[in-house]
């Protein structure tokens, strides 16, 4: 029978029966259609048989109104060939009411095929949202059409699953569901009560279990987690998860036994660490326990301090892991989500907080000559409302509140650790809490407590963290510095924009740094949240969207490379830039363009300069100052850094006089902890503050001003904000500085302008009036260099936002830092030999060295479009043996480049890179194993290789054999996606002697007749022979339809 259909008589899914029937329709005549009937699911008690004498057999299946997220069991058919297949489902229309729910139609391989709303009020506000919701007139049975494309034949399934909604809702009752190869035109011809019974399926699935370890994904011990997130999916999808490569989620409920997901392999991180406790707050009523602001007010969350709140939400958190420990497979446990802790005001913070005094201070004597206060007894001290009513005291309540948190984290910390061994303790801390002004004023937290209190070896911390490019690099890089070793996870992280080279070159920088794991927020957008179609990685149509292709690329690349990456650790060849990171400055400034962006003096602009000039970048606080750290570092940054504790003031002060090379702004250190102003550390940049402007300045003089943009202006403008601090800075026009040779004439401008005496060094860079605004000083035997402003604002243009972009500005500050290091005697990392402006754009990260002495030097493209081949000198960590073999990797490619790397003079490396368009790396190999090669015929630079409807790619594959053992024959494995064909599924491969490279491979796929959706398809290769297997090779295609199909689909 051409085109039949067939489905089986009694079909199960994961053990559960379905309890609406399915109606087939042929393209020829048949001598009936057919209905099922089945049970309900075994595990989900949401949806009911139940009778009704509106029914087709006179039962339903049926689930109250209300928000949840249970399927149906799925009802599971043959098709004998792919297409468009038309489908109508027969439920209940209630009057005035909707019911509310979806149909899903998924593939064998339990992929989404299609995703149809029906009978559905949206829960977001309408694009027409003036126009009133429509319900239905009338009760009574009716009819929902729709139609999907089957890409192949094989297996399908079909279930129904609730929708969120707004408005009148009523029961959902489902009926039954036709399916027709043909258009159904009139729904009513058919008698459905008479329908016949068809022969079971031809390929019936009793159950379904996605392949263990994933030839996708690899079986990497301890694995790098790389997982994409199921916050507020209408469903779960687990079978597109492991073909793009993500193995790890952090939805816990979807991977339970009686799943889809339960036998996915995909390991689940769990939170079940919540405040939101509904019967304790009705037991503790308002105010009892709560937290209280500065001004008084009294919230609802509840007081850190408040114990018979704390503890029972600990209890119940370790019942519920005990619970999914049996039930799911967790790999991890959050303590926390995106918070930092209270300044908590309540009587329970306060007499915790004198207690905290008392241990520091012993007396109230020493307390009030810290303070200036003139307390009595204990009992009389009160915190400070503000930073500005007494800073010292505000400090000390700073950090009482930041640790108070950290311990209540590291009592949940230790619980975990007791009750899973086996799972790993995580976090999600907000990346806002790093370098985002107002956050940082708002909330207590600081992360350096966070590691040194929270967390042990054997953890993963883990932050959130939205960004891009060198935002992100930079508090990667944070991060690190405060950790203590403790890897370091992303927990959740997007760019904000749907470009995809953006999400490249993002997430590369975090695989380049050494990060040890990353989740992508999110996988499909859902029905109810307003923000959510901004973060899905899906369209609506759940077709993918072009950054998650560039995503789940690299993901790949991560799995060919597992061993290396999850071993790997930075080694430094030259001494980093340390920047100061001052937690006391951070009370004092606002953000400058939104409550969720820097300061004026950007740290992401100061961490560009120095990146950009090629030098590794890491950060520094007043206790590792004051524990030796610095020592470490190759130069000293203090950008913003007006407050430093009067210890590390000392440290910083003897460690540039011995040699250290050093670079402020604005006003470095001239007040300590306690509030008391110590110049001694500004002058050893050879200036000192000069007498603050006179008030003389005034509207009616800059009304007067004769000027436009320029020095007549600026000296009408009282400096009294961040607007009005505006500076420019050229060369001094006598000084023959040696830093100055290769940058002279220049000129940039930026915020914060501050009026300085030259006291020692030399002017070589004068502001508006001819004032000393860059000074270079050699006190003892270091190097500094002053700016007299915000180095975090400079840009080589006008002080405008629309200069304040290196796109229309000109190169000054980049040499500037450039040079002053150079010429101080600190080497970069790295050289990039490109013209001046792409070449700041190239990011060469520190390299990563695992325990057999592989390495990698990963570099990043920010520019706008693809850099041909260049020239990179980089250093060479001291004493690391020279590797067998180098190769190159680029973009989206899984060849494996050759690459000669010439050793020269100082422990440097020089090679050629090969052009890329975002991401690149250069590996060294040691000893590895088998590594393979694969690429496309045609590869367009900076994309994924595209196939459509029927297409066919021929691939090239090279076993390489990176070992000073011989690899024993094998073959070569070919994985594809289901209905995805080769042109043979094994080849046979030759013993390899140590680091020999077998022959090229060719092998040729071809898609699937029809594309139901455009998304990234894998195309991966393994070798393996008795003893080993590879890593999977992977190449992601952009699989879409074809031009005939679309035409066809249009119709």
């Amino acid at each position: 029978m051409k085109g039949k259909i067939f489905m089986s008589r009694k079909i199960r899914g994961a053990g559960f029966l379905l309890s609406f029937c399915l109606v087939i329709v042929s393209r020829s005549s048949i001598a009936g259609p057919v209905r099922l009937k089945c049970g309900v699911a075994e595990k989900n008690q949401r949806w009911q048989s139940v009778s009704a004498a509106w029914a087709s057999d006179g039962q339903v299946l049926k689930a109250a109104p209300g928000h949840y997220s249970e399927e149906s069991a799925p009802a599971e058919f043959h098709l004998t060939k792919g297409g468009k297949y038309y489908a109508a489902v027969r439920y209940w229309e209630e009057k005035d009411k909707r019911s509310n729910f979806a149909v899903l139609v998924r593939n064998g391989a339990l992929e989404t095929v299609h995703f149809e709303k029906v009978d559905w009020n949206k829960y977001l506000p309408a694009a027409r949202s003036y126009e009133a919701a429509e319900y239905p007139q009338t009760s009574g049975p009716a009819w929902h059409s729709f139609s999907f494309i089957a890409e192949f034949p094989g297996d399908y399934r079909i279930s129904v699953l609730p929708l969120i909604y707004k408005g009148a809702a009523s029961w959902r009752q489902i009926d039954c569901i036709l399916l027709s190869a043909e258009p159904i035109d009139d729904l009513t011809k058919f008698d459905l009560s008479s329908l016949n019974r068809l022969p079971p399926a031809e390929k019936a699935r009793k159950d379904f279990a996605l392949p263990g370890p994933s030839p996708f994904i690899g079986n990497v011990t301890p694995p790098f987690p790389l997982g994409i997130i199921n916050c507020g999916s209408t469903f779960s999808d687990p079978a597109s998860q492991i073909y793009l490569g993500f193995a790890h989620d952090h939805a816990a409920n979807y991977y339970l036994k009686g799943t889809v997901g339960e036998t996915s392999g995909i390991k689940a991180m769990l939170s079940p660490f919540s405040d939101y406790q509904p019967d304790l707050q009705k037991k503790y009523p308002k105010p009892q326990g709560r937290f209280v602001n500065a001004n008084g007010e009294v919230g609802n969350s509840f007081s850190l301090h408040f114990s018979e709140f704390w503890d029972e939400v600990n209890r119940r958190a370790i019942a519920k892991i005990r619970q999914h420990l049996e039930e799911g497979n967790i790999g991890q446990v959050c303590i926390s989500g995106e918070w930092g802790g209270f300044y908590d005001y309540s009587e329970l913070s306060i007499a915790k907080f004198r207690l905290f005094l008392e241990e520091r201070y012993q007396d109230c004597a020493r307390l009030n000559a810290i303070w200036n206060t003139s307390y009595r007894s204990w009992q009389e001290v009160q915190p400070p409302k503000t930073v500005g009513e007494n800073p010292a005291a505000y400090y000390d309540f700073q950090e009482f509140s930041g640790k108070t948190f950290a311990k209540l984290l590291a009592v949940r910390a230790e619980l975990v650790r007791q009750a899973a061994p086996n799972v790993k303790v995580t976090s999600q801390l907000s990346n806002l809490n790093i370098f985002g002004a107002d956050f940082k004023r708002r909330l207590p937290m600081d992360y350096e407590e966070i590691f040194n209190i929270v967390f042990k070896p054997g953890d993963l911390f883990g932050w959130d963290g939205y960004c891009a490019d060198d935002y992100m690099g930079a508090e990667v890089d944070f991060l690190d510095s405060m950790s203590g070793g403790i890897p370091i996870v992303n927990q959740e992280t997007n760019v904000h924009t749907e470009d995809p080279f953006i999400m490249s070159r993002t997430f590369w920088t975090m695989a380049g740094k050494g990060v040890k794991g990353i989740y992508l927020f999110m996988f499909q957008e859902g029905v109810f949240h307003d923000s959510y179609p901004k973060w899905a990685l899906l369209n609506g149509d759940f077709s993918h969207k072009d950054k998650l292709g560039s995503a789940a690329d690299i993901v790949q690349e991560i799995h060919r490379m597992e061993p290396f990456f999850t071993a790997a650790r930075r080694a430094y060849a030259v001494r980093p830039v340390y920047v100061y990171y001052s937690r006391l400055d951070s009370l004092y400034h606002g953000p400058l363009l939104s409550s969720w962006s820097e300061s004026a003096n950007s740290p992401y602009r100061v961490y560009e300069l120095l990146r950009g000039a090629g030098y590794a970048v890491r950060y520094i606080t007043a206790e590792q100052i004051c524990a030796g750290t610095l020592e470490e570092a190759g130069a000293l940054v203090l950008s913003q850094s007006e407050r430093i504790p009067a210890e590390a003031s000392r440290k910083i002060s003897e460690w540039i006089q011995s040699g250290g090379i050093a670079i402020a702004d604005m006003l470095p250190g001239i007040k300590d902890r306690t509030d008391r102003t110590d110049l001694s550390l500004m002058r050893l940049f050879g200036v000192e503050p000069a007498a603050k402007e006179a008030p003389a300045k005034s509207v009616l003089a800059l009304q007067e001003s004769s000027q436009g943009y320029g020095e007549v202006t600026i000296s009408a403008i009282e400096n009294k904000d961040i607007p009005s601090s505006v500076f420019e800075i050229w060369q001094q026009f006598d000084s023959q500085h040696p830093m100055l040779r290769g940058i002279a004439p220049y000129t940039f401008s930026g915020l914060g302008r501050q009026k300085v005496n030259l006291i020692a060094g030399e002017t070589v860079g004068m502001g508006f009036g001819g004032v000393p605004a860059l000074v270079v000083n050699e006190p003892g035997q270091g190097k500094t260099l002053y700016l007299a402003g915000m180095l975090g604002s400079v840009y080589g243009g006008s002080c405008s936002r629309y200069e304040f972009d290196d796109a229309h500005a000109g190169s000054s500050p980049h040499r500037l830092i450039a040079n002053f290091l150079s010429w101080a005697g600190l080497p970069p990392q790295a050289k990039v030999h490109l013209e001046e402006k792409r070449a700041r754009k190239i990011r060469v990260e520190n390299p990563l060295v695992d325990p057999k002495g592989n390495i990698m030097f990963a570099l990043t493209s920010f520019n706008d479009g693809a850099v041909e081949s260049f020239t990179v000198d980089a250093a060479w960590p001291q004493n690391l043996p020279k590797p067998k073999r180098f190769f190159a990797v680029v973009d989206h490619s899984r060849r494996l480049h050759p690459v000669d790397v010439q050793f020269t003079e100082n422990n440097q490396i020089r090679f050629i890179i090969p052009g890329f368009r975002t991401y690149a790396a250069l590996f060294g190999f040691q000893e590895f194993g088998p590594l393979l090669s694969m690429y496309a015929d045609y590869d367009e630079r900076g994309k994924l290789t595209q196939i459509s409807s029927n297409g066919n790619i021929r691939f090239t594959v090279e076993v390489h054999n990176l070992s000073g053992q011989t690899l024993e024959k094998g073959e070569l494995r070919l994985t594809l996606p289901e209905g995805w064909k080769g042109s043979r599924a094994t080849i046979p491969v030759s013993k390899l002697r140590p680091w020999q490279s077998s022959r090229k491979y060719s092998v040729s796929i071809t898609a699937p007749e029809h594309c139901a959706l455009r998304r990234v398809r894998p195309v991966s290769m393994t070798f393996r022979n008795s003893q080993v297997q590879s890593t999977p090779c992977t190449t992601m295609l952009w699989f879409e339809k074809a031009n005939s199909e679309n035409a066809a689909s249009a119709k």
